[in-house]
C-alpha cells in the first residue's frame, strides 16, 4: 500500500456516500485534491451535481452522472458498494484519505524547497521560510478554501465566544473593540517617545500569561531591557534605576522575588529577525513546537524586505502587506508597532499646538494604513477646555498619581467599533492604567 494514495479508501468513502446523505454531503465537500485517481474523482465530481440537482447519489444515479466524464462506470461503483459498508467507517477512511493528501502536499514542498535550495536567484531566508512552512504539515492548504470551507471559518468565529481571540489588558480597549482576533494585523502608530513600545510589552505580557506564547520581535532592543520592563511594572521598582544598577537593598531584593515569575513568562524575545520571511521562520516553528498567541513587532520601519525594491515607500509597502499575509496564514494576531512622520508633529494652522496625528502619516508609506485591520494611534493630548468632560477627568486623575495623560484612539477596526480612551501612563514603571473618572468624582 502506497502512503501517498490509497484506492481503497477512495472507494470505500463513494460507496458510504451512496447509502449515507450525510457521507455524501461530506463527501461533495470536500478538497479535489483528496481524489488522486481518474475514476475516483469523477465520481465526487459526479455526487456534487446530484447533490446540487436534489437527487441522492444511489447506485443508478450515479452511474448516469458519471458516464458524462467516463465510460462504463457500473464495475468501479459495485467495488465502491463493497467496500464502503458501515456509515460509522468514514471518518476513519477519510482520516487515511486526508494522510495520503498532506504527505503528496509536503513532497510538493519538499521538492520546491530542494529547487529553491540551488537557485542563487533564490533568497536564504526566503528558503528557510519555506521549511518553515513545512513544518507545520497539516496546516499545509491550496491558495482558495471553497464556500463550505468559507461558512464553517464564519461558524466557528461566531460560536468561538473567547477562544481563538486574544485580549490585550487594557480593559477599556478590550471593552470597545471586543478583543483581537487571529489573523490580523492590527497597527499601533505614535511619535518618538510616547510609549508604544511600553504598551506594546504590557499587550504582549497579557497575552502571553492569559492567551497564548508571544513571539516579542525587536530591532531596538535586547531582551534584557525587554524584561526591565515587565519587572518594573511587577516590582514597582523604578526602570532607570533598575537599567542604571542603582538600587537600594530593597529594591534590589524585590527585583529578585519576581525572577522566578518573569522567567515563567511563555515570552520568546527576537531580535535578529529583521525581514518578514525571517518573522515567518520564527513563527512557524514556535507555533509549531510551543504554540503561538501572538507576534509582536518593534517597529515596522525597522524590517526590510525579503526582496529587492525599487525605493523605500514600495519596500515598506511591501513588509506591510507580508506582514498581514503572515497574520492569515498563521492565523494570529501580528502587532506592529510604526512611527508618524515629521510632518505628523506640525501644529494646527501653523501653530506649534499638540494635535492628533494621522494615519496616512505613518513614516515611509502610504499603504500601512490600507492593510491593518485595526490602526491604534497613541499620543499626548493637549491640556482639555471643557471642565468635567471625560478629558478633563482623565486628566485630573493622571496629576493627582503623577501620570502622563495618553489617549488611545481606535481609528480603524474592520467590523468592529471604533472610538477613543483616555490611558494614564506611568513612565517609571514602563506601565499604562486604564482611568475611571468615577473613582475621582
Amino acid at each position: 500500500m502506497e502512503l501517498l494514495r490509497n484506492r481503497d479508501a477512495e472507494l470505500a468513502v463513494i460507496g458510504l456516500a451512496m447509502q449515507d446523505h450525510a457521507c455524501a454531503v461530506q463527501l461533495a465537500a470536500l478538497p479535489d485534491t483528496m481524489f488522486v485517481h481518474q475514476d475516483t474523482q469523477a465520481a465526487q465530481r459526479a455526487v456534487f451535481r446530484c447533490l446540487q440537482n436534489g437527487q441522492l447519489p444511489d447506485m443508478i444515479t450515479l452511474s448516469a452522472e458519471m458516464a458524462r466524464d467516463i465510460d462504463r462506470p457500473e464495475p468501479m461503483l459495485i467495488d465502491c458498494m463493497q467496500k464502503g459498508f458501515a456509515p460509522s467507517m468514514y471518518g476513519q477512511y477519510l482520516g487515511i484519505l486526508d494522510d495520503c493528501r498532506m504527505r503528496r502536499l509536503l513532497k510538493t514542498q519538499g521538492a520546491a524547497l530542494i529547487t529553491a535550495a540551488g537557485d542563487p536567484a533564490c533568497a536564504a531566508d526566503a528558503a528557510a521560510a519555506m521549511a518553515a512552512e513545512a513544518l507545520r504539515g497539516s496546516e499545509i492548504q491550496t491558495g482558495s478554501i471553497s464556500a463550505a470551507e468559507a461558512v464553517r471559518e464564519l461558524t466557528k468565529s461566531l460560536t468561538e465566544s473567547r477562544e481563538g481571540r486574544c485580549y490585550t489588558g487594557i480593559a477599556d480597549l478590550d471593552r470597545l473593540t471586543g478583543g483581537i482576533r487571529g489573523g490580523k494585523l492590527i497597527v499601533i502608530g505614535a511619535r518618538p517617545g510616547v510609549g508604544k513600545t511600553a504598551l506594546a510589552i504590557q499587550m504582549a505580557e497579557y497575552v502571553a500569561q492569559h492567551c497564548a506564547p508571544v513571539l516579542f520581535v525587536s530591532l531596538e532592543m535586547d531582551g534584557a531591557e525587554i524584561m526591565s520592563r515587565i519587572a518594573a511594572a511587577k516590582s514597582g521598582v523604578d526602570v532607570q534605576c533598575m537599567e542604571s544598577g542603582n538600587m537600594t537593598d530593597d529594591e534590589a531584593i524585590a527585583v529578585g522575588a519576581i525572577v522566578p515569575e518573569l522567567s515563567a513568562i511563555p515570552l520568546r524575545i527576537s531580535t535578529r529577525t529583521n525581514t518578514p520571511a525571517l518573522i515567518r521562520k520564527e513563527a512557524a516553528a514556535m507555533q509549531y513546537r510551543d504554540g503561538l498567541g501572538m507576534i509582536v513587532i518593534d517597529y515596522l520601519q525597522l524590517l526590510h524586505a525579503s526582496g529587492k525594491s525599487s525605493s523605500r515607500y514600495d519596500e515598506i509597502s511591501s513588509i506591510s502587506r507580508d506582514l498581514k499575509q503572515l497574520a492569515m496564514d498563521l492565523g494570529v494576531p501580528v502587532l506592529a508597532l510604526t512611527q508618524f512622520n515629521r510632518q505628523s508633529e506640525g501644529g494646527v494652522n501653523g501653530k506649534s499646538e499638540k494635535r492628533k496625528p494621522q494615519m496616512s502619516e505613518a513614516k515611509e508609506s502610504g499603504s500601512i494604513e490600507q492593510d491593518a485591520n485595526m490602526f491604534l494611534t497613541l499620543w499626548e493630548p493637549p491640556e482639555p477646555f471643557e471642565d468635567h468632560s471625560p478629558a478633563w477627568w482623565a486628566k485630573r486623575t493622571c496629576e493627582q498619581l503623577d501620570w502622563a495623560m495618553m489617549a488611545l484612539h481606535v481609528d480603524k477596526n474592520r467590523q468592529g467599533r471604533t472610538g477613543c480612551i483616555y490611558l494614564g501612563f506611568d513612565r517609571p514603571h514602563m506601565t499604562f492604567h486604564c482611568l475611571d473618572r468615577r473613582e475621582k468624582a
